[in-house]
């Protein structure tokens, strides 16, 4: 028998939203006995103060027991043995109109805690989720159970785009997917304003803390949109949120600390390793663990493409011919292939980022492989944690290897823009002469090459300028360019481009004055053709993005599968909604957030670090750092526990503070690099590259990295003497958060 998970098998029973309607109305509106159980008085009282806030909307939600749920979970999810830990907790506040936060470990049983309330409550729920394949992979294990479930998301084309539309505008759909990043776009706001919205969940929702390990800056937006949507109720997921994070969470959406649920992180079944390795013996190593132990279904992490990449080859080279490789460097189809072939498979390898196995349903992973650090405990907790989840012994090894601590800290230090980028930027925004109600677009490709500042942490800095300081207001993200290109079959383009000209004259397109003006200003080269907006819109003011995208995605509709038009170049877009009262002034509040940032993030990954190399027991830390303690002294099942050993630390850099004299005066003497940031000589000495590094071609300079072994803020110190100018991490005072809208602050 399944136990209740989010994603166990089982047969469910068939049927859409009618069917699931119907079922709920059967069942009987209460069980006294069952009620006192789950504290009928303190049910009755929660499910008042939903009829309150609804204005006594009557819809009967408050007369669902616990007792119904299991019904409806054992019947149309297929899990007969009842609830998992917390998972009652969680149900019950939402199907009594509370909203929750459930902090389970990974395998626990989150996504049953939103599933089951969707079937159940009246209304549309919305899942916010971070993943593409994650997204699939919810929804099609839903609907494989007769649950009405669909996903928007960026891969479908305007056909399955109004399909799913229509769907959720007929009540049919029950379960929504979408990515965090959908609550940019205007016209899904929109749509959603007109929905009865019972339940928001939101997963992954660490992500919403600035200060939780995977922070994604639209997850910010998401406590504003869940008010502005006016959703009933909220439910954030997550596996690994710190005391801390879980505060930020709770204090986002409102939430009493009595409706945090959390369940013990301690997986007893999980063998945790740590191996210490030089880079050159790495590639032996794991080939002799794997070699040694018997085959299973196996996770390999690893930091970057290039190193996924090398690890499958060298698998492949040695007899493990199903090796696979998954980051995001592959396309959505390959990354599909390769993930549904490892769920298939009883002892298939994967090599992946660590984006890999978040919400994956295969409860048999016997192995997991750090071929590379991770970057926070945090991390370390979530990626282990998709071992063994059908409860069997699993093992979990780490090569830690010194040379990663450079390369996992370089990639926390090349986000972090300096001063003088951070002041480039700004002055680009809010140019000379600008107005507060200004429409304002931007190359997202250009500003990052004229500020030095890679696209990722451009966009952090938007979302902190709109939602701490008022001063913008993001709208939907355009594009520069259109791609077009024609199929002559599924995989084939054709051979020229300008063959998909008679599809581009298909009637009923929209306006024929923009049609027209659309093929005229396409580009033909090869098999593509090219449409860049820029041009369009110089023939005429009236031409809208909007449009255009419209008027293409009717040709691709109307070309039943034959035209593919891809948008390429993002472009920025926004509205200056305040005026900053002094550009310096702002430059400086901001500069010390990000900073204050890098610091905090290095520091998550120095503490990782330090934690792998203790003289105790390895879980006793881990859970520990989530505010749990583990019965006894020690958990018997990791390295220190078994061995009685830990790795010995071993440092490549040079202490703190310390400057190799001759190759400081070697950089000093380079007259190629500019004067004018500190923090961009500093990462040509570590080598870290930057977009103006790369611009200038200083990335691929001969003497690039030669002071790889200093510590970075060391070396930012001697270079800020070489520009004249501050910026080293040293003079940081910590920045406090600003207030939330509305609030003051104290007097």
């Amino acid at each position: 028998m399944a136990a209740a998970g989010g994603t166990g098998a089982g047969a469910g029973a068939a049927g859409g939203g009618g069917a699931a309607a119907a079922e709920v109305a059967e069942v009987a509106e209460g069980d006294t006995e069952a009620e006192a159980e789950f504290d009928a008085e303190a049910l009755a009282a929660l499910d008042a103060a939903v009829a309150r806030r609804r204005g006594g909307r009557g819809d009967g939600v408050g007369a669902r027991t616990l007792v119904e749920a299991e019904r409806v979970c054992s019947e149309r999810f297929g899990h007969s043995s009842g609830f998992r830990s917390g998972q009652a907790g969680v149900i019950g506040r939402l199907l009594s109109g509370r909203s929750a936060a459930a902090v389970f470990p990974t395998g626990g049983g989150k996504s049953l805690c939103y599933q089951l309330p969707a079937v159940m409550l009246p209304g549309l729920t919305l899942c916010v989720c971070p993943l593409l394949a994650l997204m699939r992979e919810q929804a099609a294990e839903m609907r494989a159970k007769g649950i009405p479930v669909d996903r928007l998301d960026s891969t479908h084309s305007r056909e399955e785009h109004l399909e799913v539309r229509s769907r959720v505008n007929c009540g049919v759909t029950k379960l929504l997917y979408v990515s965090p990043e959908r609550f940019v776009n205007e016209s899904f706001l929109s749509w959603m304003k007109g929905k009865r919205l019972s339940l928001l969940a939101i997963d992954e929702a660490h992500c919403v803390s600035e200060w939780g390990h995977s922070f994604r800056p639209d997850y910010l937006r998401l406590p504003g949109m869940a008010r502005d949507l006016q959703c009933e109720r909220v439910l954030l997921l997550t596996a690994t949120a710190t005391s801390e994070v879980a505060q930020d969470m709770l204090r986002a959406f409102q939430i009493p600390q009595e409706d945090l649920v959390r369940t013990p992180m301690h997986r007893p079944n999980l063998e945790l390793r740590v191996a210490s390795v030089e880079a050159e013996e790495r590639d032996c190593m794991l080939l002799e663990r794997l070699s040694s132990r018997p085959r299973g279904p196996t996770i390999i992490y690893a930091t970057r493409h290039m190193d996924v990449d090398h690890v499958t080859e060298l698998l492949k080279a040695n007899g493990y011919k199903d090796a696979a490789s998954y980051h995001a460097g592959l396309k959505n189809e390959e990354r599909q292939i390769v993930q549904d072939r490892f769920m298939q498979s009883a002892d298939g390898i994967i090599v992946a980022t660590i984006a890999f196995g978040m919400g994956l349903d295969k409860s048999n992973i016997r192995y997991v492989y750090h071929y590379n650090l991770s970057r926070s405990l945090e991390a370390y907790t979530q990626e282990i944690g998709r071992a063994g989840r059908d409860g069997e012994t699993s093992l979990c090894e780490l090569l830690f290897c010194p040379d990663d601590v450079a390369l996992i800290e370089s990639y926390t230090f090349s986000a972090t823009p300096s001063k003088q980028a951070l002041k480039k930027l700004l002055n680009l925004l809010f140019a000379e002469g600008a107005r507060v109600g200004d429409e304002v677009r931007v190359s997202m490709g250009e500003l990052t090459k004229n500020t030095d500042i890679n696209k990722d942490t451009v966009n952090v800095l938007m979302v902190y300028l709109e939602l701490d300081w008022g001063l913008l207001k993001v709208k939907s993200n355009a594009y520069e360019e259109f791609k077009v290109q024609l199929w002559n079959r599924p995989g084939a383009r054709a051979a020229t481009a300008a063959a998909a000209m008679p599809l581009l004259s298909a009637p009923g397109c929209g306006d024929e004055r923009l049609c027209a003006a659309i093929r005229s200003c396409l580009v033909h080269k090869a098999t593509t053709s090219y449409l860049t907006v820029k041009d369009l819109t110089s023939r005429s003011r009236d031409f809208t993005f909007s449009q255009i995208s419209r008027a293409l995605g009717a040709w691709e509709e109307k070309s039943v599968g034959k035209l593919k038009i891809t948008p390429s170049k993002q472009v920025g877009c926004f509205t200056i909604a305040k005026l900053p009262e002094s550009l310096q002034g702002l430059t400086d509040t901001v500069y010390r957030r990000v900073k204050q940032r890098e610091k905090d993030m290095v520091q998550k990954f120095r503490r990782f670090v330090s934690t792998l190399h203790q003289e105790s027991c390895l879980t006793q830390s881990l859970v520990g750092h989530f505010g749990e303690a583990l019965e006894g002294a020690t958990c018997g099942h990791c390295r220190w526990c078994l061995e009685r050993s830990a790795p010995a630390m071993v440092n490549r850099k040079l202490p703190e503070g310390t400057m190799d004299k001759e190759r400081l005066e070697q950089l000093k003497s380079l007259q190629q690099l500019p004067r004018d940031d500190p923090r961009l000589l500093a990462r040509f000495a570590v080598g870290i590259s930057s977009p103006r590094l790369t611009m200038l071609k200083l990335s691929k300079h001969p003497l690039f990295g030669f002071m790889f072994d200093h510590d970075f803020y060391t070396t930012l110190s001697h270079c800020e003497e070489m520009c004249g100018i501050e910026d080293a991490m040293t003079r940081l005072t910590p920045v406090k958060r600003p207030p939330p809208p509305g609030d003051s602050g104290p007097d």
